[in-house]
């Protein structure tokens, strides 16, 4: 509710269509993103949550029955909760639940696993890291290009937007280029900066862009966020690779 009403909250007339609008909005995002990051995962779960969870996995079976899937989730969490107190009371509630061999269609997960399919085909050529970055450069360069004549055409825009602007960009288009020198030599650390200038893209340059220009950045965001996913395939994949090569083997 805030973020729909946002021009309406930081204006003095309730002006909804306050023009900074859109950049809030991004920034508001991008500043829930980056919190999220920075607490997830810090500290190890507790048992109690895994149990909880098995819990939470029961209430729902009672209803409609486990599919194998939906059991094997809960067992999982269970195991996971170890001996905790309760831990036998959930397991029983388990055990209780009925089979429901039909697995309702999921489309967001189908989506998602077909994403993941498509990107792990598309990393497989040699050619990606060259149109990953060449895509992410011809984006950057756009969504600026189109920032600056839009503010060079009468935009009402303070003089840091444009110079933020910039400086984020050039930012990101040094990380793409060192990205691409070393790519080829060592694969992985030539994707961390391509990662890394996607990020300074999304998280910086566009909530500059967004305050100059709205549609342009909305397009440069969607773009870069299919470059990132298949920047974030390949270090996937390299990461599985050396997993099944073993320490010993990769350090050689």
């Amino acid at each position: 509710m805030f973020v729909d009403e946002v021009g309406k909250f930081v204006t003095a007339d309730n002006n909804y269509f306050y023009e900074p609008t859109a950049a809030l909005i991004y920034l508001v995002l991008v500043a829930l993103v980056l919190v999220a990051e920075a607490l997830h995962g810090r500290a190890p779960h507790e048992p109690r949550e895994y149990l909880a969870g098995a819990a939470d996995h029961a209430v729902a079976g009672i209803v409609g029955g486990f599919t194998p899937r939906a059991r094997a989730e809960a067992d999982a969490l269970l195991d996971r909760a170890g001996s905790v107190a309760g831990a036998a009371q959930v397991r029983a509630l388990l055990d209780a639940v009925d089979d429901d061999a039909a697995e309702l269609p999921n489309p967001v997960a189908a989506v998602g696993a077909g994403v993941v399919r498509v990107m792990r085909r598309l990393v497989t050529a040699r050619w990606v890291p060259w149109v990953t970055v060449g895509v992410l450069l011809v984006t950057l360069g756009a969504t600026v290009s189109t920032g600056l004549v839009a503010w060079r055409a009468g935009a009402d825009v303070p003089g840091w937007i444009v110079v933020g602007l910039l400086v984020s960009s050039l930012v990101a288009t040094a990380l793409a280029v060192a990205g691409l020198v070393v790519v080829r030599s060592e694969r992985e650390r030539g994707y961390l900066r391509f990662r890394w200038a996607v990020l300074v893209s999304l998280l910086v340059t566009q909530v500059f862009v967004f305050r100059i220009e709205q549609w342009s950045a909305a397009t440069g965001v969607l773009v870069e966020l299919a470059v990132l996913g298949l920047i974030a395939a390949e270090l996937q994949q390299m990461s599985e690779a050396a997993r099944e090569r073993g320490p010993d083997r990769g350090a050689r």
